[in-house]
């Protein structure tokens, strides 16, 4: 019976779905031509390989320039423990931008190391949650005034976004003293872009189902900073438009493509993937690693 558990023991340690394999990376460099915008560009491309749970352990996915798959497992890498810190309970801030006054609302963990605005129309709270754990403070923000519905009708006026994102960047840095990071979706998204061109708070810029695409392509060639675009296969449409507008930044950054999905967020494991990748970009770009 020893010798039977023994060797059934050694087939479990011999599989290719161990946790030794949890997580392997590797990159190369690429160049990509477009015609309508920058040419021969080097850019990063990776493969991730990430555990899951249940019958199919693990699938993967791959990263690279304007095609890239992101593997929408169950259980991504978790968050470093010591990256763990309890978060100050959140509260209403009023933030001046130009004319505007905007709400919010402002949470910072204990010796957080960075602070990330969140905006737009989906909800963030998941994000802010996974955030804070890795000891990162949020903003989430909206770039309409409460109360004036009229204030909707300028939904596609990026450039005001960017100024009114611009401002609130600027006084949460002023506010906290903490590097800013943000993470933004649809035409938010294009307004941090245009805001990254402008502003040199911004550390970084993460955009979840965004439209990029809506900025200028002269912001977007002028934007230092990493981006990380985070789309669902399935919207074509989109996907099409977010590699576009990758072509014209030659900042560092990543077209993250979720298979299976319109929305890189309708699922509980994309979602879960997207929170990783969300975290870790900032971490890296915003925070530092420790």
């Amino acid at each position: 019976m020893r010798a039977a558990a023994a060797r059934c023991t050694g087939i479990r340690a011999a599989h290719p779905h161990n946790a030794a394999a949890v997580r392997r990376r590797w990159r190369r460099m690429r160049y990509h031509t477009h015609t309508d915008g920058p040419t021969h560009r080097p850019v990063d491309v990776e493969r991730t390989v990430i555990a899951a749970h249940g019958r199919d352990r693990h699938e993967a996915g791959h990263v690279a320039l304007n095609d890239v798959r992101a593997t929408t497992a169950v259980g991504s890498p978790a968050i470093d423990p010591a990256l763990r810190r309890p978060a100050s309970r959140d509260h209403a801030v009023t933030v001046p931008a130009g004319s505007a006054e905007l709400t919010g609302r402002l949470a910072v963990p204990v010796a957080a190391r960075g602070v990330v605005l969140l905006t737009g129309d989906r909800d963030w709270q998941d994000s802010a949650a996974a955030l804070h754990r890795a000891g990162l403070g949020t903003l989430t923000l909206s770039l309409w005034q409460a109360g004036r519905p009229a204030e909707r009708r300028n939904v596609f006026d990026v450039v005001m976004l960017a100024r009114r994102l611009g401002a609130a960047c600027d006084w949460l840095r002023e506010r906290t003293g903490l590097p800013v990071g943000c993470a933004a979706d649809g035409t938010s998204a294009a307004a941090a872009l245009e805001a990254a061109a402008e502003h040199d708070t911004l550390r970084a810029v993460v955009s979840v189902s965004g439209r990029p695409g809506l900025a200028r392509p002269s912001a977007l060639a002028r934007v230092s900073v990493p981006v990380l675009l985070v789309i669902g296969d399935l919207d074509q449409p989109l996907l099409s438009r977010n590699r576009l507008a990758a072509d014209w930044l030659r900042c560092p950054h990543r077209v993250v493509e979720i298979p299976g999905v319109a929305d890189p967020v309708s699922s509980d494991a994309a979602l879960h993937h997207v929170l990783w990748l969300t975290t870790d970009w900032f971490t890296d770009h915003v925070a530092g690693r420790a």
